[in-house]
């Protein structure tokens, strides 16, 4: 099965997406951002991001593994590739990035059910931590469980979690 690698929105997770597929065994497809060429953010969309991956997952089954940004980008695509994906692992809710309007769009995750999806938080993420990420959960009555990960940062280098979570 494919699994398709939604990083954050830093061209270094260009790099970061790169390492995590040379982890996994299954088929790979990254989705890249237009800005990381570009070196204009404009060019950086939620809306038209998501539209790219529903046009990556097209037709068949697939696993989407989905860093800081990558998982607002992934809730917004969801709705419309929920029968097509296995599972789906969100790493690293950038809380502290999100637009008011935007914590809302998590609540998709429901269409899968908490069996498909599997939520890592770092404890103390800057962009984040793993209580604002329960909190921001119960807030829109979202319930499915976020596991704690013992990190200060917001690199979620957990190949052998993802690995253990899309095989």
């Amino acid at each position: 099965m494919t699994t398709i690698i939604v990083p954050g929105f830093s061209v270094k997770n260009h790099e970061w997406a790169q390492n995590l597929a040379q982890n996994l065994t299954e088929e790979i497809k990254v989705l890249n951002y237009p800005h990381w060429e570009s070196g204009n953010n404009t060019d950086f969309s939620v809306s038209k991001m998501a539209d790219e991956l529903v046009a990556m997952v097209g037709q068949d089954p697939v696993n989407i593994v989905a860093k800081s940004v990558g998982n607002l980008i992934s809730a917004t695509a969801l709705p419309r590739i929920k029968d097509l994906v296995n599972r789906l692992v969100i790493l690293g809710i950038p809380i502290s990035d999100l637009h008011p309007e935007d914590p809302p769009t998590y609540k998709n995750l429901d269409v899968l059910g908490s069996e498909k999806v599997s939520v890592f938080q770092n404890d103390q993420d800057p962009h984040g931590t793993f209580d604002q990420a329960v909190g921001m959960f119960k807030n829109i009555g979202l319930g499915i469980e976020i596991t704690k990960m013992p990190a200060a940062d917001h690199e979620y280098l957990y190949p052998e979690e993802v690995k253990k979570v899309v095989s």
